[in-house]
């Protein structure tokens, strides 16, 4: 009776010890997981409304896939050419960086023709001020 006990409680200690293995696997997983989550989380750089999103749930993003955030301070700048559709570019004068300027596209212009640049204050808290607006000829 003896020696069943014994061989009994060594089992036990084996089993407690395969246990403790299996948690410290266990929570090793649930940790990269976890990482991995946080890696895979798109977070936005700013209270706003996601306006692009070049991929869809459970797809993997590239680096080159870009989610563009409109934040509430954004202000509408509508650029119009001849002969092509309309281009609505939001700009967030704070979030923009390098002085505050930012670019708002590239766009082919007809010669000889006109373009018409609106910058609108109709979605903001604030006031708008553009103090200039920058024409650059794109080489070929």
């Amino acid at each position: 009776g003896g020696t069943t006990g014994g061989s009994g409680m060594g089992g036990q200690a084996k089993t407690v010890a395969q246990a403790e293995a299996a948690l410290e696997e266990a929570e090793l997983t649930l940790t990269n997981a976890e990482l991995a989550l946080e890696r895979a989380t798109l977070k936005a750089p700013a209270t706003g409304v996601l306006t692009a999103l070049p991929f869809t749930v459970g797809q993997t993003a590239g680096a080159d896939d870009q989610a563009t955030v409109r934040t509430t301070d954004a202000v509408s700048v509508t650029i119009e050419v001849p002969g092509q559709a309309p281009v609505t570019v939001y700009v967030d004068q704070r979030a923009a960086g390098d002085g505050g300027s930012a670019v708002l596209g590239v766009f082919d212009l007809p010669a000889g023709h006109g373009l018409r640049v609106t910058v609108s204050n109709a979605e903001t808290d604030g006031y708008v001020v553009a103090d200039g607006l920058q024409l650059l000829l794109e080489d070929d």
